[in-house]
């Protein structure tokens, strides 16, 4: 918040401020009402299909990429560490 020099209160006197608060709302409010207007629309049948197929894929073996997770892991460590100059 800033106070311009005639006194009055501005809250959002940035354009990037705004443009930020607007990001904010969409992400809390717009994508969580998308979800659920794809989850209704989505036939009752069809998603009972998908979600038996998926709990017997994940009964029988859960999927595990060793070599992936390392390769995501050492970008990570690569991009944190001169963060925090090691």
């Amino acid at each position: 918040m800033t106070v311009e020099p005639s006194g009055r209160q501005v809250f959002l006197k940035n354009p990037v401020e705004y443009d930020h608060l607007c990001d904010i709302l969409v992400n809390i409010i717009l994508v969580p009402l998308g979800i659920a207007l794809v989850m209704e629309m989505i036939p009752g049948e069809v998603l009972d299909e998908y979600r038996l197929k998926a709990e017997a894929t994940f009964a029988e073996k859960r999927p595990r990429n060793g070599i992936a997770g390392g390769v995501i892991l050492l970008i990570w460590i690569v991009l944190i560490a001169p963060a925090f100059g090691i």
